[in-house]
């Protein structure tokens, strides 16, 4: 009986390099040169799920019209305000708060009349928004959101007032859900002294 034999695969650190940053890696080459057995030893150690077309019911789904919506025009604007008392209650503080001013949604032929002709403005195609007030440009850390529910249909448009601790200079990301479930951001930078 002949033994298997598995031999390194010098390609795995690149694939799971590559799977950082995209939740998609499209592996290829010439048959028999291991590419499902590579796939299958990142999914087995990083957690990832394998899929190939091989099976005709994935194959039937990535047949399917996708309909991918380009990003939504987003304008957010930032203001500053000096808040009284610190969140260490010393003096005063720098705060700062953040508005939604313009949501666009591009391809608006694509939703349905029956949901373009009960929007009245704007803020209608907003589902939830939150604020990432030191975005250190990995995890989105939500310090502030607003969100509708059944019973509550009203979305605030400004955000509460946020005090930094220490002075110095902060990224905010500004991030807005539609009702579609698209996502859009924003950044800003803003410096507090």
């Amino acid at each position: 009986m002949v033994e298997s034999v598995l031999y390194p695969r010098f390609a795995r650190s690149r694939l799971e390099e590559s799977l950082e940053g995209s939740p998609v890696v499209l592996a290829y080459g010439p048959r028999q040169c291991g590419k499902t057995t590579l796939a299958r030893i990142v999914d087995d150690t990083v957690g990832y799920e394998y899929i190939t077309f091989d099976d005709d019911v994935q194959l039937a789904a990535a047949k399917v019209d996708v309909r991918f919506f380009e990003p939504a025009y987003l304008e957010a604007q930032i203001q500053k305000r000096s808040s009284r008392i610190s969140p260490r209650g010393r003096g005063s503080d720098l705060a700062v708060q953040v508005s939604l001013k313009d949501f666009v949604i591009s391809n608006t032929d694509l939703i349905p009349e029956e949901v373009r002709s009960k929007v009245k403005t704007w803020s209608n195609y907003i589902d939830y928004w939150a604020v990432d007030w030191d975005f250190q440009n990995e995890t989105f850390m939500q310090g502030w959101v607003a969100f509708r529910t059944r019973n509550k249909r009203k979305l605030p448009l400004v955000s509460e007032p946020h005090a930094y601790e220490k002075p110095g200079k902060y990224h905010i990301l500004v991030k807005v859900i539609d009702i579609f479930g698209n996502e859009s951001s924003q950044a800003f930078d803003v410096e507090v002294n």
